[in-house]
């Protein structure tokens, strides 16, 4: 990737933000974990202040409009964005499974048998259906 060139920046003092329209070449759409990398080091700020909007490209070109917002701090966007914009939760490691331990079925029977809890009969009352009522004149 090439160097981030910032097309129009603009103060925004009641979001206490910085909203910034910028250009990137690359061969590919950059991932926005990349972009805000650098965004943090054009701007020499912290990665949790920013929030990037839209990354735009065009069919054919190498060139990328990036729309972000640069915030004082991270308290201040996590409580003006939404929750739902990629990029801001760190990555989740997967938790570790333990397997089950394995279970030894007397022989003849299979584990679904001697797993199945015993079902009581049913015994539901059929309900009585509401006759219409025959009118007499």
């Amino acid at each position: 990737m090439e160097k981030l060139n910032i097309l129009e920046e603009k103060a925004n003092p009641l979001f206490k933000r910085k909203e910034i329209q910028a250009s990137l070449t690359a061969q590919v759409v950059p991932k926005t974990q990349e972009v805000i990398e650098l965004i943090a080091e054009q701007f020499s700020v912290p990665k949790e202040t920013i929030a990037i909007k839209k990354i735009i490209s065009n069919f054919g070109s190498q060139t990328f409009k990036i729309l972000t917002n640069i915030y004082e701090s991270e308290e201040i966007r996590k409580a003006t964005e939404p929750k739902h914009i990629k990029g801001y939760e760190k990555p989740v490691e997967p938790e570790k499974v333990e397997e089950a331990p394995v279970v030894e079925t007397p022989a003849g029977t299979t584990p679904s048998e001697e797993t199945k809890p015993e079902e009581a009969p049913a015994t539901e009352t059929p309900k009585e259906e509401a006759k219409p009522e025959e009118k007499t004149e």
